[in-house]
């Protein structure tokens, strides 16, 4: 898809560049989100068994967060926005604190050569579906998930 963007001198919109948040590290296997109020509670990367999958991911953004003295989630924004400079990741908070955090990821400076030795670390790795690895069964069908959201409702 890059070479394609790059050949009609498009850009991109990275969409959900923190995985809906699981990426900030500030959710854990234990985090449990209303399914009324909170879409994330039926999403697949955020069961149990995603965490379970995810975890040499998560220690690899723990290094490199340590390396460039920043948050998770200026590591992985940092990442996006150093794929290609026409790259623009979409930061979809609700919090102003979050918002400025996530600004921070301009100041992380990644080289060519460490995003491709980060690229290929990631290649290596075992990874849930969301981030192109094995699928993971979300707990909930979309039936039983409206059967409950009703039954809430009344």
């Amino acid at each position: 898809m890059f070479p394609l963007l790059e050949e009609l001198d498009m850009g991109l919109v990275a969409f959900s560049p923190l995985a809906n948040g699981l990426l900030t590290k500030c959710y854990t296997a234990e985090t449990r989100f209303d399914v009324r109020m909170d879409y994330r509670a039926v999403m697949p990367q955020f069961q149990m068994k995603s965490f379970e999958q995810n975890e040499s991911l998560f220690s690899l953004i723990d290094r490199l967060a340590e390396k460039y003295h920043a948050i998770p989630s200026q590591i992985a924004l940092s990442w996006t926005m150093n794929k290609r400079p026409w790259i623009i990741p979409i930061l979809g908070t609700c919090h102003l604190c979050r918002l400025k955090e996530n600004a921070g990821a301009a100041d992380v400076h990644m080289t060519d050569e460490k995003v491709k030795e980060i690229d290929i670390e990631l290649e290596m790795m075992e990874m849930s579906e969301v981030f192109g690895g094995s699928p993971i069964k979300n707990n909930y069908s979309i039936v039983e998930l409206l059967k409950n959201v009703n039954a809430m409702a009344l």
